[in-house]
């Protein structure tokens, strides 16, 4: 039996007549990690893999060692110095079975269960922490994994900072995604979101680095985040089972500094071209066909445009993968190539295919670099907000806050933009007072407009294209209705 808890776990033997070996394992937090002093720490899991992983461990311990039975909880939550953060009791035949399964259990769950765990220390700080580890525990540190890659003058101290601090979302745990993840896990990107929502399939093997055939019918997400938990312990996965689309894409960009597409088709693709580019997120492109494959990065407001200057709409002439096949290694490449401008755009080094479209055959080994420049009147990038622009200050002209003195002055009209009609028309205002929302063109000067939307990126979004007509009089909602949920009645 594995469980999870938020409450304190309960210690003591459990009683079995039929039981001549028991055998039991407190691991508690403590009060100091390689010479700093700890307060307190937060385990976090993804609850439905942890349990289902940690389940298949106890199995395991019990078949392979033939004990009469096996439990263990693990704590997540908020846990104090001396809390007991893991109890493994194993009761056997004889005692030796009992030590041997009470250890495997320990050793395995601590390797690959996905429970993240976050120090907080006495000078105000805090890092997630290995929540456990594999073999030659005691030689591994955080310190010494990036020791390599700090020793790099555009990486050293702050750059690893700056990289444990980022958040990249990958859309796509395919042939693209797989290295990708593997490499930005390993470079210490702190989170990583993973959007996919297949199970294993056996045709996927021979280019998807990061499963095995034991995995087929499992979903990719849950063997992503086992991968990642096994290569990196300093790195945490948020699983997204789901295929992205227009409908959820902005609610999951939001949460993210950077999308990686590992798409495998046109569609989705520009799903993320027009959703990243009005979220102002940087977004890194790349596309596979049999030998050759091709590689991009959209910066919002960059001189470079999106993918709709290129092709203003999704080409309907392109076979897939599943049809004309594809070497293995040619989307491993390409992966490698979207983590390292993921890593570039993080650090801020190097130059960029923010104002390029790079393409190789690895065939004939040919490469070309073709220039790239908006398209004048392309309906996405025309209006993009500057990717320097996506933290907004707090003395933003475009956004005010629910208790701006503004806001009692003058005529306003409000604007609920959270609704949107059927087949992507206007926005529908879910309050039935408020007007329906007018084109850009017709808005009136002499009146101020309060856009509001769910967190406030679209509302200041819509605001900023109205500004660039020359309507002056239009505003955003901070933080959106969200915000005024968080402020109470």
């Amino acid at each position: 039996m594995f469980r999870l808890s938020r409450r304190a776990l309960e210690l003591g033997p459990s009683q079995r007549p039929d039981a001549g070996g028991y055998a039991s394992f407190v691991g508690r937090v403590r009060g100091q990690n390689e010479g700093r002093a700890v307060v307190g720490l937060v385990y976090e899991a993804y609850d439905e893999l942890a349990v289902a992983e940690g389940g298949r461990i106890v199995e395991e311990a019990q078949n392979r060692f033939e004990v009469l039975s096996v439990r263990c909880d693990h704590r997540i939550g908020d846990l104090a110095i001396g809390d007991a953060a893991i109890v493994v009791e194993v009761a056997a035949a004889h005692r030796r079975e009992a030590f041997r399964a009470c250890e495997f259990v320990v050793d395995e769950v601590k390797k690959r269960v996905p429970i993240w765990k976050r120090e907080r220390y006495a000078d105000g700080r805090s890092a997630w922490i290995n929540a456990g580890t594999a073999h030659n525990a005691d030689a591994l540190t955080e310190a010494s994994f990036y020791e390599r890659q700090r020793r790099l003058p555009e990486v050293g101290i702050e750059g690893q900072r700056l990289l444990g601090d980022a958040r990249i979302l990958v859309v796509g745990a395919g042939g693209l995604g797989c290295p990708a993840i593997e490499f930005l896990a390993r470079a210490g990107v702190g989170t990583l979101g993973v959007a996919d929502g297949d199970d294993l399939d056996a045709t996927n093997l021979h280019r998807q680095s990061l499963f095995r055939a034991r995995d087929i019918g499992r979903p990719k997400v849950d063997l992503v985040a086992e991968a990642v938990a096994e290569a990196n312990p300093y790195v945490r996965v948020e699983p997204h089972r789901l295929s992205v689309s227009a409908d959820n894409a902005d609610s999951l960009i939001e949460r993210y500094d950077l999308v990686l597409d590992g798409t495998d088709n046109f569609g989705a693709k520009y799903v993320l071209n027009d959703r990243c580019v009005a979220l102002g997120k940087t977004l890194i492109q790349a596309g596979v066909y049999r030998y050759e494959g091709w590689a991009m990065r959209v910066e919002p407001g960059h001189a470079g445009g999106c993918l709709r200057c290129l092709w203003p709409e999704p080409p309907t002439d392109v076979r897939s993968c599943a049809e004309v096949g594809v070497l293995g290694v040619v989307p491993g490449v390409f992966g490698v190539l979207q983590a390292t401008e993921a890593i570039k755009a993080v650090l801020d080094v190097g130059d960029s295919l923010a104002d390029r479209f790079w393409l190789l055959d690895l065939l004939s080994m040919e490469a070309r670099s073709v220039r790239r420049t908006a398209r004048p009147g392309c309906p996405v990038c025309a209006r993009a907000v500057p990717s320097s622009s996506r933290r907004v200050s707090e003395d933003d002209s475009v956004e005010v806050t629910p208790f701006d003195p503004r806001l009692a002055q003058g005529e306003w009209i409000l604007l609920d933009l959270r609704a949107v009609e059927p087949g992507g028309g206007r926005p529908v205002s879910r309050w039935p007072w408020a007007p329906a929302v007018p084109e850009l063109k017709d808005l009136r000067t002499e009146v101020c407009y309060l856009a509001v939307c769910a967190h406030g990126v679209t509302s200041l979004d819509w605001a900023r294209q109205a500004r660039a007509l020359c309507h002056p009089n239009v505003w955003s909602l901070r933080n959106g209705v969200t915000g005024l949920e968080r402020i109470g009645p």
